[in-house]
């Protein structure tokens, strides 16, 4: 697998988990209001459309989002890279925990983020852990655990630092394309294009810019789907390059449902990997 297509991966990550989080604090545009989500924010009626606009739009919409549920699919060309679903929780506009499930080589595995540790069980497959839940850390014997560690927490703490903010107010241009049905509901679609050059996140660390520089990437196009109330329905990018093309699909729906994110039993964790 190329370098750069390994990159957008991480890039599929920061969506993922901020996605729902707050969205950025724009250079201009309106201060949200203290109940924002309880009616739709202005939209430009305009086909063109500032980033700084749009993340003001998210910003509002996303204040007061306590839950979401997720899908987030990576692929190259038409095989698919990683493909996983599942819940999150957020307070203050920061990921607190998730639940997520994915399937890799015929194993279908749960991991749980929470309380700043990560937890992961195979539930069924060649590998099937049963009740066993493997506790994944920074440093973990187990090369997989450890970087599953590594990435889970660094996608929190940039999920929490606005991280998706970021990439939206690094566009170099903007554009409202009109209005389309997400899932059966109304939301209007904007284009951004993200100047990688402009973007400081510890999701794009310097192998990742360097991979993409080199395959001659300097900026990642992204389609937005946000609902009445300025909220991420669908999130898209697709990165083309050496003759290959990447993509990115987040999904995000059932907004503020009841979600319960627990640990798993102590007596059920393995804490020697």
């Amino acid at each position: 697998m190329k370098n750069w297509i390994a990159g957008t991966v991480v890039l599929g990550a920061a969506v993922l988990v901020s996605a729902c989080s707050s969205s950025g604090h724009p250079t201009s545009g309106p201060s949200p209001s203290s109940n924002p989500a309880s009616r739709p924010p202005s939209s430009p009626s305009a086909a063109t459309v500032t980033p700084a606009e749009i993340a003001s739009m998210m910003q509002a919409g996303v204040a007061g989002v306590s839950s979401a549920h997720l899908a987030w699919e990576t692929k190259a060309g038409d095989e698919v890279l990683l493909a996983m679903q599942g819940d999150e929780q957020l307070a203050a506009g920061k990921v607190i925990a998730m639940d997520l499930k994915e399937t890799l080589a015929g194993d279908v595995i749960r991991m749980l983020a929470i309380d700043g540790k990560a937890y992961v069980n195979v539930v069924s497959g060649p590998d099937a852990t049963g009740n066993t839940w493997i506790l994944a850390s920074p440093t973990s014997k187990n090369s997989t655990l450890k970087s599953l560690a590594s990435s889970i927490a660094s996608a929190q703490q940039s999920g929490a630092a606005d991280a998706y903010g970021v990439f939206v107010l690094a566009a170099r241009s903007a554009k409202k394309v009109g209005t389309e049905l997400v899932d059966g509901q109304p939301a209007t679609r904007y284009t951004v294009t993200v100047d990688l050059r402009k973007v400081h996140s510890p999701l794009i660390t310097t192998e990742v810019r360097q991979a993409m520089a080199e395959a001659g990437i300097s900026t990642i196009p992204l389609d937005l789907w946000l609902d009445n109330h300025g909220r991420p329905l669908k999130v898209v990018d697709v990165i083309a390059a050496d003759g290959q093309r990447a993509t990115n699909t987040v999904t995000l729906t059932k907004y503020n449902e009841p979600v319960t994110i627990e640990a798993p039993p102590a007596a059920d964790v393995d804490t020697t990997g």
